[in-house]
């Protein structure tokens, strides 16, 4: 009879819209359990899956109820209905996802509004426990025009409080060598973690989708291509940021012992996903001059460490002058001006 009791009593409330789903009854009944699950932000999650709909949180709720804390085979039966990823009968119960069309419809006007640069793949990947905080504050600001100024910068991809705590997941450099090492025109990253650091998890969305699914158990390797620094098939399109040129000659012109890249866009393309280590320190430097005074030694042609070790190839031969420049650009180099005269120097002495 206890048991009838509380099903019925666990209906009851959802018939009556009593409470929504209880997190804190959650964590302290289920989190002993084997293959716990957390829910990212579940307070989030709460606010915008009623338990009400039977779309929502109802069934959860239902057998979070149903769990006799007395009991640990009933928290072990009933605790894996009520997790995120809900196993059946409440696996067809899904949570509400982060709606990428809302978002640029509702925030795409907003000053200071940022892009997510896939958002399909974002989604995706993170799923509605991982962007619960993002999806709360994006519900609200279809309010009005001021709530979307409020809450737009809250459902971005870099969040700001409160959803800044929820971080989106980032591309795993080690899963990808474990998993693709062995196919077919593998593709290592020249400094992976730099590469990350530099683009983030926004500008790596499609790569950290794919690998996510490529890593599952007997999948195929035939999608790493889609992983690689220069991505194939559908993540192709999502460019990873390259050294930017003029950039670093606007933040760091200023700084003390600054030195220009001499033929800047032919070292870039000798280069390319070889220069992480200045990328991600060029944009950290072009937040403030403070940084600018610390980080533009390790954006330069002769980087400093970190970045001492990120080795250039040569860049092109300049076209018309018949002349190599140097794998920094200019790290070592003569001005054009001065090796002509150098050269006619020489030819006169010998003639």
């Amino acid at each position: 009879m206890a048991g009838l009791t509380k099903v019925v009593l666990a209906l009851f409330s959802v018939g009556g819209q009593a409470a929504k789903f209880d997190c804190a009854s959650y964590v302290s009944t289920c989190k002993g359990t084997a293959k716990y699950q957390a829910y990212g932000m579940c307070d989030s999650t709460a606010v915008v899956n009623s338990v009400t709909n039977a779309t929502g949180m109802a069934c959860r709720s239902t057998h979070l109820a149903l769990v006799n804390k007395s009991d640990a085979a009933s928290a072990v039966l009933h605790c894996p209905h009520a997790a995120p990823d809900a196993t059946a009968p409440c696996a067809v119960e899904k949570l509400k996802a982060f709606d990428c069309s809302l978002y640029t419809s509702t925030c795409s006007g907003v000053a200071g509004y940022q892009a997510y640069s896939n958002c399909a793949s974002t989604v995706g990947v993170n799923g509605a426990n991982g962007m619960a905080c993002r999806i709360q504050h994006l519900a609200a600001a279809t309010k009005d025009a001021a709530a979307a100024l409020l809450h737009c910068p809250h459902a971005a991809p870099d969040a700001t409080a409160p959803c800044a705590a929820e971080k989106l997941k980032a591309f795993d450099c080690a899963l990808y060598a474990s998993t693709c090492k062995d196919a077919t025109g593998y593709e290592a990253y020249n400094d992976c973690a730099n590469t990350i650091l530099a683009n983030g998890a926004n500008g790596m969305a499609c790569r950290t989708h794919h690998l996510a699914m490529v890593a599952k158990p007997n999948a195929s390797t035939s999608h790493c291509p889609h992983l690689q620094f220069n991505a194939k098939g559908p993540c192709a399109s999502q460019t990873l940021k390259t050294f930017d040129g003029a950039l670093y000659t606007k933040t760091c012109q200023n700084v003390t012992n600054y030195t220009a890249y001499v033929n800047v866009a032919g070292v870039v393309a000798a280069n390319m996903g070889g220069m992480q280590c200045r990328i991600y320190h060029l944009s950290v430097a072009a937040t403030s001059v403070a940084n600018a005074a610390i980080h533009c030694k390790h954006a330069a042609p002769k980087a400093q460490a970190p970045c001492a070790t990120e080795t250039l190839k040569a860049a092109p031969v300049e076209a018309g002058t018949g002349a190599a420049l140097t794998s920094a650009g200019f790290e070592g180099a003569v001005p054009k001006f001065c090796l002509w005269a150098l050269i006619h120097a020489l030819v006169s002495a010998h003639a």
